[in-house]
This record gives structure tokens, sequence and C-alpha cells, in this order.
């Protein structure tokens, strides 16, 4: 989570701890206009913060005219005149007929926008199959799943994922490794020296 929360620790530390990032909503102060908008279907976020993408954004709420407001020529400028902007991108985006047809226009304008999406619309994805994110598993006691894998990619080749083992799972395998004959592990086992979780939903 300190790697996430980057952006707010460089304020802080670059600015000798007098720059504390604060709660904002669904954007970005110091990045106008950066953040979550609405739509009439849904939401997406749209990142047109940087100066020529900001002109791409402005050109296509309001033709040239908006793209050259000199208010908004720069960051400084932008985020002063923040609650301006965005009720001008919402008012936008409500006007399109829907989320989808939002980013076919932000794309065609170069402008960088993605939707925000469901966790089912997240499984269903067809970046995130592409990408291998999702792993199936055969679990011992709950059967196939399907779970969230590591999303970092090593060159080289494939990042070799394996499930938690149960409690005690390797009990015998690790006491074997130790020395004990199997007759001393059933007895350790009897004894509740060694303890394991059954691997069968009905005996949980």
């Amino acid at each position: 989570m300190v790697a996430l929360h980057d952006f707010g620790i460089q304020h802080y530390t670059l600015s000798g701890g007098q720059d504390i990032a604060t709660r904002s909503g669904y954007d970005v102060r110091e990045a106008t206009p950066y953040g979550v908008f609405e739509a009439r279907d849904g939401y997406l976020v749209i990142c047109a913060h940087m100066p020529d993408t900001w002109r791409a954004m402005a050109r296509l709420m309001g033709g040239e005219a908006l793209s050259a407001d000199s208010r908004f020529h720069d960051a400084p400028g932008r985020n002063a005149h923040r609650d301006e902007i965005l009720e001008r991108i919402e008012a936008w985006t409500m006007a399109q007929a829907s989320v989808a047809a939002c980013l076919r226009r932000l794309d065609e304008a170069g402008v960088p926008a993605a939707p925000v999406q469901t966790v089912d619309q997240v499984v269903a994805d067809p970046q995130v199959k592409e990408r291998g994110l999702l792993v199936e598993h055969e679990h011992p006691v709950v059967g196939k799943t399907e779970l969230p894998g590591v999303p970092i990619r090593f060159a080289g080749g494939p990042l070799a994922l394996g499930r938690a083992p149960l409690l005690g799972e390797h009990n015998r395998q690790i006491a074997r490794e130790l020395g004990y004959a199997d007759p001393d592990i059933a007895a350790l086992e009897r004894g509740g020296v060694l303890h394991s979780e059954p691997a069968t939903g009905t005996e949980r």
C-alpha cells in the first residue's frame, strides 16, 4: 500500500511535510482533470490532466473556444478552476448515450479513458483472460477454484503458481524427511502431536 500511495507520499516528502494529501472524492485534486465521472449507464475514468490531452478534451467538449481558454492552459490554472472543469466534463459525459459512447469519442480524440467495471465485468474482461490474471486451482476441500494470480510477469518462462497447503497437509512427508518411520508418525497422529486438516468438505 505504501508503493501504491506514491503520489501522496511524494507530495509530502518533496514539500518538506507541508503538503498532506486529503480526501477529494473520485478525482485527484493536483491533476485536473483526472478521475471518475458519471455517464448515463455507469461510470468511467478520464485522464486529461496533461497539456495535450486537456486540449483534446476541451476541444471535444467545447470546441476551439474552450481549448483556447487561457485559464486552463497549465496545471495550476486547471487545478484552480477544478470545480468548473469537473462540472463541464460530467455535463458532457451525461449528454452522451452511454459509457461506451463516451469511450468511443474519447478514444477518437486521443484522451485516455476506461470504464469503471463491476467485479463480474472484470472477470469476463477479454484482457483479464488473455493475460491469465485469473488462475484455476484444484483445491482438496472445495474442488476447482478460480482465483486472482500474481500480476507480475518475468522474462524466460511462466510464473509457477500453487495453492496454500491445508493445515498439516505435509506432516507425514516432513516427518519422513526428518527420519521418522511410518509407525512412529501414526503414533504421533494418534497422540495429537501431529494434526492435519481433513481434505474433504464433508469432514470439515
